[in-house]
């Protein structure tokens, strides 16, 4: 019969907590404490300029602060890791204990040296066997144990029989036989634990478990794809429309769950903030707020202006009016580059980190709903977030170069050889750049070199059939886009976006639409790729599909999701013929041979049916022969 044993369930115990320590002991010392204590120096490979340098310190201070330590991913699972360890070592110390019992060695057990004389083994076994007698140890199961090994122990230096067996078995009882057991506490067996070990086993595995998948089956089930929220895309959904402004997109990106889980306040007011006096902030989402955090939003929605913070729609029917109220506001402050109060800057720095993944969402809506206008100001709304700009009026875009102010803007769009696009400005050469006067040398050098790292792109399209030289009625059309980076040389890629604002190291990213009549989408994807000429290929497939003959002009639309002013816009045109134009085809006369022979089932068919006729032919046979026996064995007795 199988019994519990404690050591094996030592080692069963060792074995599950290692599961745990190695990969929690990785993750706490490589992904937690090191990126915190000593920060990665990848932001310095993309420090091309001065402004980049400073986003690569301050991302730095930023990973040495002390909050990261105080993280509470980090606190619980350095504690975790200290509780595992420790009931490690107790383990371990367990199974060393009862490895000792289990080596048998008569010497160690005695503790006499090898060569001791029979005097000195008797003088041990005497002393060890009134220290570990039962008598003077009641209840000490581990005396007992030991009791019985120094009275083998002594057997086995003294017995002529015990001792060849030891010497050959290692056990002074001889040969032993394979014992398996069961790694589970012996505790389990006592009768007085019974009842705890039910319940136990009621809370852990009728309670514990079931509400612990319970807990996370509730919590998946509200993100859909790219851990965004179900709730924010119905949010989404009800606030854009086919002709959103694009004034209206900031506030409606805060909207999200996500957003308003960053902008919830650290602690809770204890005399929280009244509503503001005046309307001139436009907003009254400031009540509940703590007085200090209400006080410092103030001050961003004077600097912002009436003219500049376009409040959340449908305002009156938000829940979480407070954080999007503060969301909204910190956002335009990032906007328009004003100084974001240390405390918002957490806050600020989560949303932008977030605000990718929930601009795809709100694509992935304008997808379904084939509304190009709005999906147009979306991504307008993720380049102006990651160069942190509002684009009021073309020249806004060349706030993009580094050390420019409105002054050096005022000067490039006006007077002789001024420019309205900062594509246009890119392009002239470094003589005939205006605004770079009273700059310092290593400004000007700043602003060369972002012009060289602004992609400038020439766009190709080819329009046709896979295999076809036509396009007729029905077909499937692809449009194969070709995008080649000009300001890149020959076997050159890509390097990271410059955007010295946003928290975080940016790959270019390209969107690729088709629409038709600048009003409905029929094709949009996202491509990423750092290579100087890539292409990519869109299917024709939307309303009105498939295409009937005719002459067609669609609009293609190569939008950067990280720069401004650099889009391509062009025509696309094509004929659609009627299938009863298509040249007739003319089989060779190879492959109408090929039609006339047999197929592989036709042949099997054959063979089948000559099989058949030829066994019906051999009985036909046999009984023909069977019949003219007898006729002639009575032609012989007649004769």
């Amino acid at each position: 019969m199988l019994e519990y044993d404690d050591s094996a369930f030592y080692y069963f115990c060792m074995t599950m907590l290692s599961f745990y320590m190695l990969p929690g002991t990785y993750y706490l010392i490589f992904k937690q404490l090191l990126p915190s204590l000593i920060p990665s120096t990848d932001s310095d490979l993309v420090a091309r300029t001065e402004v980049e340098r400073r986003k690569a310190k301050r991302l730095k201070e930023e990973a040495r602060s002390s909050n990261n330590l105080k993280s509470c991913g980090l606190v619980t699972n350095a504690v975790l890791l200290v509780l595992t360890y420790g009931l490690f070592v107790f383990l371990v110390l367990r199974v060393w204990n009862d490895a000792e019992i289990a080596q048998f060695d008569p010497y160690a057990i005695l503790e006499i040296s090898t060569d001791a004389e029979d005097r000195a083994i008797r003088k041990a076994y005497r002393s060890l066997s009134l220290k570990w007698h039962p008598d003077k140890n009641m209840g000490n199961q581990y005396a007992e144990q030991m009791f019985m090994m120094v009275r083998k122990a002594y057997e086995a230096l003294t017995d002529e029989v015990a001792k060849e067996n030891w010497q050959k078995y290692g056990n002074p009882d001889g040969k032993q036989a394979l014992e398996v057991s069961i790694g589970l506490p012996t505790f389990l067996l006592e009768k007085d634990n019974h009842t705890t070990i039910l319940l136990v086993y009621l809370v852990v595995l009728v309670i514990a478990i079931p509400l612990a998948v319970y807990c996370w089956y509730s919590e998946s089930q509200q993100y859909g794809e790219k851990n965004v929220m179900h709730r924010t895309y119905n949010d989404y959904a009800a606030l854009l429309a086919e002709a959103t402004p694009a004034r209206y997109l900031p506030s409606i990106l805060v909207t999200s769950n996500e957003c308003v889980k960053a902008n919830a306040s650290s602690k809770a007011s204890a005399s929280p903030s009244p509503p503001p006096a005046s309307a001139a902030g436009a907003v009254n989402g400031f009540a509940g707020m703590d007085p200090a955090e209400a006080e410092d939003l103030r001050r961003l929605v004077t600097a912002l202006g009436p003219t500049r913070l376009v409040k959340p729609k449908h305002e009156k029917h938000l829940k979480a009016l407070a954080e999007v109220t503060k969301g909204n506001v910190l956002l335009h402050a990032y906007l328009y580059r004003l100084d974001i109060p240390p405390r918002f800057r957490p806050n600020l720095r989560k949303m932008l980190l977030l605000s990718g993944d929930l601009i795809e969402a709100m694509l992935e809506i304008l997808q379904k709903t084939r509304w190009l206008q709005t999906a147009l100001g979306v991504l307008d709304l993720q380049q102006q977030l990651t160069q942190a700009i509002m684009v009021r009026e073309p020249s806004d875009a060349l706030y993009q170069l580094p050390h420019l102010t409105a002054t050096e803007v005022g000067h490039i769009t006006k007077g002789k050889g001024s420019v309205k696009s900062i594509s246009d400005y890119c392009r002239l050469p470094d003589d005939q750049k205006k605004g770079l006067a009273t700059m310092t040398e290593g400004e000007k050098t700043d602003v060369l070199q972002v012009c060289k790292l602004l992609p400038r792109v020439e766009v190709s399209t080819e329009v046709g059939v896979e295999d076809e030289a036509e396009i007729a009625e029905g077909d499937l059309v692809t449009v194969k886009v070709s995008v080649t980076r000009v300001n890149l040389p020959e076997g050159a890629s890509a390097g990271a976006v410059h955007a010295p604002y946003f928290p975080a190291t940016r790959r270019e990213g390209w969107w690729v639409i088709l629409a038709h009549g600048q009003k409905v989408i029929i094709a949009m994807e996202r491509v990423e790729n750092d290579a100087r000429t890539f292409t990519h290929e869109l299917k024709v497939f939307g309303p009105g599909m498939p295409l009937e003959a005719g002459h067609y002009k669609f609009d293609l639309y190569v939008k950067s999701d990280c720069y401004v002013g650099l889009d391509v816009a062009q025509k696309v045109e094509f004929d659609v013929i009627k299938a009863s134009e298509l040249p007739e085809y003319v089989p060779h006369k190879d492959d109408l041979e090929l039609d006339n022979e047999p197929t592989l089932f036709e042949s099997l068919a054959g063979n089948l049916e000559d099989d058949s006729d030829s066994d019906l032919e051999m009985e036909e046979e046999e009984e023909g022969e069977e019949g003219e026996g007898p006729k002639d064995g009575v032609a012989k007795k007649d004769d």
